[in-house]
């Protein structure tokens, strides 16, 4: 327990702080006030609009893309990478933290790095970082719940289950908002 709660914790802490970097050095920022400016309030055009707005927005457009990128580690190649998370028998809450490196990588990185680049400010991955591992413990726990009508806009733990059935394997790739798998024919 304490390794899924503080591991995971800490590996989005040091990835904000890689991914700041390496931000900085992509735009060859080296002036120290811009540098700090950069951190507390990002680069770009998302950085103007209130954090509010920008931790939805991330919560929302990271979501969408990892649909995606999820949808596309259960094809080809990429597969290999991902069935480490798919490899137990029975679906519980430390599946959330089983996955290979370069799932991980290309999983969230990626997305963190690109929203970076759009001026999401570091410290909406602070705010967002704990609830996804939150939700993503929800979501692989063994609990039979639904969540009612609000079913088809967000993930369940029953919902997620069928992901990882061995005969439904390609269908319910959202994280969480249900709502991309209904768009797109994979619920």
């Amino acid at each position: 327990m304490a390794y899924w709660i503080f591991v995971p914790i800490f590996a989005r802490y040091l990835r904000i702080w890689v991914t700041v970097f390496i931000t900085i050095w992509l735009f060859q920022i080296s002036d120290g006030q811009k540098i700090a400016d950069f951190y507390l309030h990002g680069h770009g055009p998302l950085s103007r609009l209130p954090l509010w707005l920008q931790a939805i927005g991330y919560l929302v457009v990271s979501d969408f893309a990892l649909y995606w990128i999820h949808r596309g580690f259960h094809r080809g190649a990429f597969w290999k990478y991902h069935a480490v998370h798919h490899a137990p028998k029975d679906l519980d809450w430390i599946s959330a933290a089983r996955f290979h490196p370069v799932n991980l990588a290309l999983g969230t990185v990626a997305v963190d790095i690109t929203a970076l680049l759009c001026g999401v400010s570091p410290d909406i991955f602070l705010v967002i970082g704990p609830f996804n591992i939150i939700t993503s413990c929800l979501v692989h726990a063994n609990l039979d719940w639904t969540f009612g009508p609000l079913r088809y806009v967000l993930v369940s733990p029953v919902f997620h289950r069928w992901h990882h059935a061995q005969a439904v394997r390609d269908m319910n790739f959202a994280s969480t908002f249900s709502l991309w798998d209904k768009m797109f024919g994979t619920y």
